[in-house]
């Protein structure tokens, strides 16, 4: 809350008092420099800490805080804006004060007062400067609870003529554009000079003050002007829940003059929790970047920071195409599989860290692979929210096959390589292509997680650490990264019979799920790929509309040639997945 308010380009008030004192304190200081103000009987500085926009708002009992204002020009209007947190069963007895405004001047009233009931309902009183009432205007019933619920409220007077119009609204949820009362009053308006915050009735009140039964009362903003309620006020009321956790980024990097560079659309971004006033600033970007899943990191050139959003990492085109054939080529000595189980994970529970719980197991990965749990925390708007996380924890932490932990261009060995290089940037896909024999067949696909660079008098090494690119294969685009279409895998087909390295016709049964397509209804849609045991093949012909359907094949297609046995399961070679 209190960055919003004094953010660059908003009004400056003519005085600002958070109100976050720890506590034991004995007086509440403005934010923006002025008389700070003075507490007197019952107040519990950060007495309710359950308001994540407020680091600690003060809860008032029987007392209050009052304080002079700066000198400032007479424009006719006075406003003040302030949470307010009423107790569930209200302030203890009728016509309880909760803010009041004091001024001096040719009018008979002295304070502009506005009241609460115990059962929330609410008032607006003149006094004179000897207390005594001299005219009240209460309110009905408000159409929403105020008990036990925090709003963002907005209380002014204003000169008309020779009388004086008081003004309250309130923006909560239900009325984001805010619901407004008024009152008029027969007295000449009198320029406010001070302010008293909870159950007195003038500034220096020293005892005799109104129970407010431990209503909070925080971020008092004043100013000689209708201050707007805006929506980043409001949002901040709200600790911004429901910002995309793009926009957050963007949002505190801006507040806090940090560079940023957002890769991706924030549209895509995840839904966010309330933003807490008691997280640090690096808490709070890692908290944006775990909830969307994407990489956050500091740019390479120019002092900031870059995101990359998860769905900008989805079905990338490679930005970095490297010879992996021997000799001086594209790779730095190193590049070699491994079959290890790091980053592997089969049963998630992702925690809310407001609420909820779910948990994600993949039962037949742990039945061959032993279980893999593993747990994470995120700060997400809703609840519903958790399962296309947890699942996709799982999805990204059971891709079968060995992985290249790291993907080195040689740069001294092939400065041509140079230029693509330092275009690349984290979470950029890179693509290996024409590796010997000893390598698993096929192109390897791998995203940049980080790197190192070590500048030489006459050369650039760099050390580039990898992770596979094959679960980021989701179908987001009309068309894959090679520019044909999607193909859904199949439920479960297997061939029939055993298979040599030189056979290109064979028979395939599909005991689940939909058929293959065939040449005759779709012939456009051939040639496509398929793996059958890791060998790929480019399916040219297919026949038959029963379970049991003829297949003719080119082998081989990523140099690897051999035989199946009867029933090895067939797939499509790069089938279309869901993203989260």
């Amino acid at each position: 809350m209190w960055a919003e308010l004094m953010k660059l380009g908003r009004p400056a008030p003519l005085i600002y008092w958070p109100c976050e004192e720890p506590n034991g304190s004995a007086t509440f200081v403005p934010a923006s420099g002025g008389p700070a103000l003075t507490i007197a009987g019952e107040v519990t500085e950060s007495g309710i800490t359950d308001v994540p926009s407020s680091a600690g708002m003060p809860a008032f009992g029987a007392g209050q805080a009052s304080g002079l204002f700066p000198g400032y020009p007479d424009s006719g209007v006075f406003s003040v804006v302030f949470l307010l947190r009423l107790p569930k069963n209200g302030v203890k007895a009728a016509d309880t004060p909760l803010v009041t405004f004091y001024g001096l001047g040719p009018g008979p009233a002295a304070y502009y007062s506005l009241e609460a009931q115990p059962d929330g309902r609410l008032a607006m009183r003149t006094r004179s400067a000897l207390g005594g009432t001299l005219e009240t205007a209460p309110f009905p019933a408000l159409p929403f609870p105020l008990n036990s619920t925090t709003q963002l409220v907005r209380f002014s007077v204003t000169r008309v003529g020779s009388t004086t119009s008081a003004g309250l609204s309130i923006v909560n949820d239900q009325f984001p554009y805010g619901y407004g009362l008024s009152a008029g009053f027969k007295s000449v308006y009198n320029p406010p000079q001070g302010i008293v915050i909870g159950g007195g009735w003038w500034v220096g009140q020293p005892n005799g003050f109104a129970d407010l039964n431990g209503t909070g009362i925080g971020h008092v903003y004043c100013d000689h002007a209708t201050t707007e309620l805006d929506a980043p006020m409001f949002n901040a009321t709200r600790a911004w829940i429901g910002e995309r956790a793009g926009d957050r980024l963007r949002r505190l990097c801006a507040e806090n003059h940090i560079p940023l560079v957002l890769a991706g659309a924030s549209v895509g971004t995840e839904l966010m929790g309330p933003q807490r006033s008691s997280s640090t600033l690096p808490d709070l970007l890692r908290e944006c970047a775990t909830a969307d899943g994407g990489i956050l990191y500091e740019r390479r050139i120019l002092p900031g920071l870059a995101y990359r959003t998860r769905m900008s990492l989805y079905a990338q085109r490679p930005a970095l195409v490297l010879d992996g054939r021997s000799g001086p080529g594209d790779l730095k000595p190193g590049f070699a599989p491994v079959l290890d189980d790091r980053g592997a994970r089969n049963d998630v529970t992702v925690t809310r860290t407001t609420g909820g719980i779910v948990r994600a197991t993949d039962a037949d990965h742990v039945r061959a692979h032993s279980r893999y749990d593993t747990q994470l925390d995120v700060n997400v708007a809703a609840e519903t929210q958790l399962p296309d996380i947890a699942w996709w924890q799982v999805h990204l932490g059971t891709e079968p096959g060995m992985r290249y932990p790291q993907v080195s261009p040689a740069l001294a060995a092939n400065p041509a390589l140079l230029r693509p290089w330092l275009d690349v940037e984290i979470g950029d896909r890179v693509e290996v292509a024409g590796l010997p024999p000893q390598h698993p067949p096929g192109t390897v696909g791998l995203l940049i997680q980080g790197y190192t660079e070590t500048l030489r008098p006459y050369r650039i090494d760099t050390d580039v650490n990898a992770s596979p690119g094959r679960p980021w294969h989701v179908a987001t685009t009309p068309t894959t990264p090679d520019d044909v279409g999607w193909r859904a895998d199949t439920a479960g087909s297997a061939i029939t019979g055993p298979l040599g390295p030189a056979d290109t016709a064979f028979g395939v049964r599909t005991d689940q799920g939909p058929l293959w397509i065939t040449t005759a209804t779709h012939p456009g849609q051939f040639p496509f790929l398929i793996k059958v045991n890791g060998e790929t093949m480019r399916v040219t012909a297919i026949t038959g509309t029963g379970s049991l359907q003829a297949f003719t094949v080119v082998r081989g297609v990523e140099g690897l040639t051999r035989s199946h046995g009867d029933g090895s399961a067939v797939t499509v070679a790069n089938p279309a997945r869901v993203a989260r």
